[in-house]
């Protein structure tokens, strides 16, 4: 399917709102969207791609400051994943008030509410807590600080610590422990190793690389429950 123009907000209410309401919920808190039939990711895509392409016009309205970014790179405001996204932005309360506005806006088109249990915002390490408290009450979400955990994987800044990688070695461990004290030959230990626990850290190590450190522990346990 291919949009010859961006839909507007009378066109998105019809679209989603003559749906079924007789629907499991959907992603983040979303209730309107039927969940059987071919036409649900492409609903889905048209209402992200709604939310991107209004806050990446942001960068042209004149009340509003992009995030600072190095003179030769591209000006970008968010990055975006499924139903995940970041938004980069300076903590001036006036251009924090403008990008809610956005969320609000789409909000109330779309029907999709932003998960306020999940969503956070970061600040520089030295941000008084006068300005945190203000962005608290502004957009409604709990500040956080790096590193922390996106989509499986730990982001962090200088270099990597082995401690950031925790939960991957815990992962491994914790379904290890699941499988002690039962009945299971050598062959069979050996099968779910390869199948199951070696399979778990794939998709952080496919984007990352982690400490030597880590593929020890990784490989101490994988070792430990062939004997177990």
């Amino acid at each position: 399917m291919k949009l010859s123009a961006i839909p507007n907000e009378y066109e998105i209410k019809k679209a989603v709102f003559s749906l079924s309401v007789d629907s499991t919920a959907g992603p983040d808190n979303y209730n309107g969207f039927e969940t059987r039939g071919p036409h649900i990711p492409s609903l889905f895509i048209i209402a992200v791609d709604v939310l991107s392409r209004s806050l990446s016009n942001l960068n042209h309205d004149s009340n509003f400051s992009p995030f600072s970014m190095p003179c030769k790179g591209s000006i970008i405001n968010h990055l975006a994943y499924a139903d995940d996204i970041i938004v980069f932005s300076s903590g001036n309360i006036t251009f924090i008030k403008i990008i809610m506005k956005v969320f609000k806006a789409y909000e109330m088109c779309s029907g999709q509410l932003v998960n306020r249990d999940k969503s956070f915002f970061l600040t520089a390490p030295n941000t008084c807590a006068v300005r945190i408290n203000r962005m608290r009450d502004r957009t409604g979400f709990m500040d956080k600080y790096i590193p922390f955990n996106y989509l499986c994987c730990p982001l962090y800044v200088e270099r990597k610590k082995i401690a950031y990688f925790d939960n991957l070695v815990h992962k491994v461990i914790k379904r290890s422990n699941d499988w002690h004290g039962k009945m299971l030959s050598y062959g069979g230990r050996l099968i779910l190793i390869k199948s199951v626990l070696q399979y778990l850290p794939i998709y952080t190590l496919s984007s990352m690389n982690p400490p030597k450190a880590t593929f020890y522990f990784l490989e101490k346990h994988f070792v430990n429950s062939s004997r177990h």
